[in-house]
């Protein structure tokens, strides 16, 4: 890469506009009009300025960094520069949406001293004056947070995509902008330690909709960030249901619906896939992180649940193997696209599982063998209820019941009872699907997560269940 420093010897700039990752502070105001595109790579591309001209400025092929009186060695800007170069070159091979400007100008980076000069957060990116789209970064994230400068930067860049497409940017579509443009970070860096770095929020509260877009970093309100985190879902989509480019379809549209969830529907139409047996197969593969690098994902989960005091005295249901084990979820139910784990001890002789829940809410017997993982939709009996018929063969690890809430308003609330083989299912009802204040709705910060010692026992690989709020 070829580098050049260049040294305007003018005043910094400072900039501290009210704006985080994840462009909360924007929410409400209409985006920008974006400048006329030039159609026309230029050979060389010229350098403009976004928040006026630094004293320090650097440049590559296609990005021009700009600080100030901050302490940045040469090898730390030519990290960010290579970063940057590096995403851009993957997203342009994934045949992405073009930068609005970046066939004439180069896409300007702006580095400010401290996260609270862009409103205590690692990343921001926005529209300038002129309808050119930029991002400030924080260059502090060098010695507060090492690595994490060539996470962000993946990141913001495509949020520069965003803004350079039709999209609109609200509390309707806010998650699906935050959780793609991590589900691209880590098509850029799949090996990275910060790999889906929000997995934790998200895990610790999957109750709430897999939509749910808020925005509060405090440590004690992961549902605060956990759209960050939903970006695992559009991972399984890839990985799990074989969706091609998914991201290109989902940013390239000639017009981009304001329904992100309408959007997503559509293409997975395309592909013979319905949105809603998407969402639940999802919420089946997290009870285990059966998805790539699940371990590392899982080691996130606990490790943010182990860290996070608003979580470390609270239960997770957990039931046995004996017949008659009744459980009825009254705490956590599911908001509507959000699920719960329930764990199940592992026995011996072979066992029916009965569950009695809404219209609008699914149940998946989901099985932890050595060497696989195993997916059992329960069935409808001729009376109207469901149930998964399981024998044991010896070599199971854990074994939980996934169930998804997908259309039911409010809080989907249901049963679980374990029977004998080939015992008669009554005849389902309807529980009342009423919100359930003591779950805990989109507006509350009480949640539900393993015991750690539940979660050590499995980590040693005993032969015990796994209960799991934590997808």
């Amino acid at each position: 890469m070829r580098l050049i420093l260049i040294f305007t010897l003018l005043a910094f700039q400072s900039n501290t506009a009210d704006a985080t990752c994840g462009l909360p502070h924007y929410l409400g105001q209409p985006k920008p009009a974006l400048a006329k595109s030039n159609k026309v790579t230029f050979l060389t591309k010229q350098l403009r300025f976004s928040l006026g001209m630094t004293e320090n400025n650097a440049v590559s092929e296609n990005f021009a960094l700009h600080w100030g009186t901050l302490p940045l060695s040469e090898d730390e800007v030519s990290t960010m520069l290579a970063s940057a170069e590096e995403a851009l070159e993957k997203f342009e091979a994934m045949g992405l949406p073009t930068i609005t400007g970046s066939n004439e100008y180069l896409i300007n980076i702006y580095v400010v001293p401290t996260a609270e000069d862009i409103g205590g957060a690692a990343g921001v990116a926005w529209v300038d004056s002129e309808g050119y789209p930029f991002m400030r970064v924080n260059g502090n994230l060098f010695d507060t947070s090492p690595g994490y400068m060539e996470h962000t930067i993946p990141h913001e860049l495509m949020h520069l995509i965003q803004l350079s497409t039709n999209a609109d940017f609200n509390f309707g579509s806010g998650w699906l902008w935050e959780s793609t443009a991590e589900t691209a970070t880590a098509a850029v860096l799949p090996e990275d330690d910060f790999y889906f770095a929000f997995y934790g929020p998200f895990a610790v509260t999957p109750e709430y909709p897999l939509t749910s877009y808020r925005f509060d970093l405090a440590d004690d309100n992961p549902a605060g960030s956990r759209h960050y985190g939903a970006g695992i879902y559009f991972q399984h989509l890839i990985e799990n249901e074989n969706v091609d480019e998914l991201l290109f379809r989902l940013w390239s549209a000639e017009t981009i619906p304001s329904s992100p969830t309408d959007h997503i529907s559509s293409i997975l139409d395309e592909d013979g896939l319905m949105f809603d047996k998407t969402v639940a197969r999802f919420a089946a593969h997290q009870a285990f992180y059966d998805i790539t690098n699940g371990d590392e994902l899982q080691r996130r989960a606990l490790a943010y649940a182990a860290a996070t005091p608003a979580y470390e005295n609270l239960s997770t249901a957990f039931l046995s193997s004996q017949i008659g084990t009744f459980f009825e979820v009254t705490q956590k139910t599911p908001q509507r696209l959000g699920y719960n784990t329930i764990g199940l001890e592992v026995g011996v002789e072979p066992r029916r599982y009965l569950w009695d829940g809404p219209t609008g809410a699914q149940a998946t017997l989901v099985v932890k063998r050595f060497d696989d993982i195993t997916y059992h939709p329960f069935q409808e009996s001729a009376s109207g209820a469901w149930y998964a018929d399981y024998e044991f063969q010896g070599d199971e690890l854990a074994m939980a019941i996934s169930v998804v809430n997908l259309s039911v308003v409010g809080a989907a609330r249901y049963s679980i009872e374990v029977a004998a083989a080939g015992s008669v299912p009554p005849k389902s009802s309807e529980p009342d699907t009423s919100l359930v204040v003591a779950g805990g709705g989109c507006n509350s910060r009480e949640e539900t997560l393993p015991s750690a010692l539940l979660l050590l026992l499995i980590l040693l690989g005993l032969k015990r269940g796994f209960a799991s709020n934590v997808g």
